[in-house]
């Protein structure tokens, strides 16, 4: 628009210059200013006059040539004129001219300066708006101080940062330095008078509710236009999350240094871009190196590495390059030649396109282990052997307890069933023949055969138990310790309460077992009372279930309690109580085989409990 307008009047002002010139020409053209060609003109006409009068009375041609010679003169003299005053014209024209370009330039200069002068205005106006702004929405506080301390700038950042709204602390004193630390401030604010700039200074600031919060700060001095310092400015920013984070990772650093430690491990850094390689002092040690002396490299850690043991290495951990885990093991050479295993691992730090940038690892000298894993396969061997030997001795000896198996039921039972039956027949045929005592040693006689076949039996079955593989399903308790109860038929006063009893997954016909062993002691040592009870129920116990059978009867004393689980262990005569002392070694023998345990707890005279457990 300023360049239109100034074009707009020079072409004005110029058109009007050039129309002033040309009327002045004119005017000098038409308006003479010397009255020497008005006379000549007279002259002229008279002459003519006089030429006629001379050509008619004396006819002479002579005379009227020469007043056409003068006449033409004439005419020539004010053809000169006239361009003598167009030149005078132009010439007003270019001076006036010249004085309208001279007052045009002059106010044009005017004008540019006057618009250089409200640009650079709105220019710093725009500026310090936008600076306002970039202030206002800064999340550090940016705090301005007078030299007297007082508040002269406060922006939301503060605000959000203290807690103080802007009026509550223009003007004022500054509210936020703690009691502890306003020498320090003092100090501080001292050399900001003085010109110097202090950046990154980290203390602490009280916020409005009391809190203490770590904080970073940039102080600098604010100078006016001729350069003198009239305040300072402050731009703080909260770092009490990056304090904890550093503490907590200096808390981490050192629990990690001290599982290290501990563990004796090792931590390496190799940046694979530059093949520059980072030890700590733990590696040093387990490559038996000096740390002082050693600048360690990927060739001088190659060159540690056992022959054999370089491709494989090397190997794992181009695979670690392309993705796969790095885990191996390796040996080495320490500078003494003595060989040992190192384990390793590592995490690899990728680019965006998944490039390998860095390999951070552990590593730990494992070799006591190896030593100990070698020296354990040589007695594993060596007890593989034994175990061969032994169970070929085993078999023989099963093979034998076949036989002997056999002929205890064979052989044995031959003679019990013949003493038997001759028993029985003197006791039916013979009774009145017999006297008072030999009856009695008959029914003796009867009464120990028919016990000897029960022990028999018993003992069959016990060899027997590890002979049948289980057949597991999953059994009804309830119904299976009915079946046994209904078997064993125990007197009315005996009184059983049946608790809650899962399903279990067991042998049925070896469980139904147990319970007629368990129920069958529980009724016989009970059975002396007035009033015999019998509870039996269950409880679940972490990955088991726990069945139990607790009575009132005799009890034991647990002194004794290492004999309970032996075959013909008995903790009571048989003058007390029947029995041939393997009931209980059967228990033990069908439970450990499905993967439980059996227990007891008892006391004389109270009763007691035994309880054995299934996997659940």
């Amino acid at each position: 628009m300023y360049q239109s307008f100034k074009t707009k009047w020079r072409s004005l002002f110029l058109l009007a210059s050039l129309n002033m010139g040309i009327a002045m020409a004119q005017t000098s053209a038409l308006n003479p200013i010397s009255k020497e060609p008005l006379v000549l003109r007279t002259s002229i006409v008279q002459a003519s006059h006089n030429q006629k009068h001379l050509a008619v009375t004396n006819g002479s041609l002579k005379t009227i040539n020469e007043v056409t010679n003068l006449y033409k003169e004439e005419a020539d003299l004010k053809k000169e004129e006239h361009q003598q005053r167009i030149i005078i014209g132009l010439l007003v024209a270019i001076i006036l001219l010249l004085i309208w370009l001279g007052t045009f330039f002059l106010r044009a200069n005017k004008i540019r300066e006057q618009k250089r002068i409200y640009d650079l205005q709105e220019k710093q106006v725009r500026d310090a708006l936008f600076l306002a702004a970039i202030i206002n929405s800064s999340d550090d506080a940016i705090i301005s101080k007078d030299l007297n301390g007082f508040v002269k700038g406060w922006n939301y950042g503060a605000e959000k940062m203290f807690g103080y709204r802007e009026e509550e602390v223009l003007g004022k004193p500054s509210k936020i330095i703690p009691a502890h630390l306003r020498e320090e401030d003092e100090l501080i604010f001292n050399r900001i008078r003085l010109g110097e700039k202090i950046e990154h200074f980290e203390t602490e600031r009280l916020t409005k509710s009391g809190i203490l919060i770590q904080v970073s700060i940039n102080l600098f001095p604010i100078k006016d236009s001729s350069g003198i310092i009239i305040g300072t400015g402050k731009i703080i920013r909260n770092i009490s999350e990056r304090k904890k984070a550093e503490l907590e990772l200096q808390q981490l650093n050192h629990r990690l240094l001290l599982a290290t430690n501990s563990a004796k491990m090792g931590i390496w850094d190799w940046n694979i871009v530059e093949n520059k390689l980072i030890w700590d002092d733990n590696m040093c040690r387990i490559y038996d190196f000096p740390p002082d002396n050693l600048t360690p490299t990927y060739d001088a850690w190659r060159n540690t590495v056992f022959p054999e043991d370089v491709k494989s290495t090397e190997a794992k951990i181009q695979n670690s390059f392309a993705g796969s885990e790095y885990h191996t093991t390796f040996r080495i050479f320490w500078p003494n030649k003595s060989v040992h295993y190192i384990e390793s691992r590592a995490i690899i730090i990728r680019d965006e396109q998944g490039k390998a940038l860095r390999a951070i690892g552990v590593s730990w000298d494992i070799t006591d282990q190896k030593v100990a894993e070698i020296k354990l396969s040589e007695l594993n061997e060596a007890l593989e052997q034994r175990i061969a030997t032994r169970t070929s001795q085993l078999t023989e000896a099963n093979k034998e307890l076949v036989s002997f198996s056999y002929s205890i039921s064979h052989d044995l039972r031959a003679p019990l069933r013949i003493i038997n039956g001759y028993a029985s027949i003197l006791a039916n045929e013979y009774n009145t023949v017999l006297g008072e005592e030999a009856n009695r040693l008959v029914g003796i006689i009867k009464n120990n055969s028919m016990r000897m076949g029960n022990l028999i039996d018993n003992l069959l079955t016990f060899s027997n138990l590890g002979k049948e593989e289980l057949r597991l399903s999953s059994v009804e308790m309830k119904e299976l310790v009915a079946e046994a109860i209904a078997e064993l038929g125990p007197e009315e006063k005996v009184l059983i309460k049946i608790g809650d009893l899962p399903k279990a997954r067991c042998d049925q016909n070896l469980m139904k077992q147990v319970w007629l062993n368990l129920l069958s002691n529980a009724i016989k040592y009970s059975a002396k009372n007035e009033k015999a009870i019998i509870e039996i129920g269950s409880e679940k116990e972490g990955r088991e279930i726990v069945f139990y059978v607790k009575d009132n009867g005799v009890g034991f004393d647990m002194h004794y309690s290492s004999k309970l689980f032996g075959v013909f262990q008995r903790l009571h005569t048989i003058a007390e109580f029947e029995g041939t002392g393997i009931g209980l070694a059967i228990v033990y023998r069908i439970v450990t085989r499905h993967g439980g345990r059996v227990w007891f707890d008892a006391q004389v005279k109270k009763g007691a409990t035994f309880y054995f457990s299934l996997p659940a």
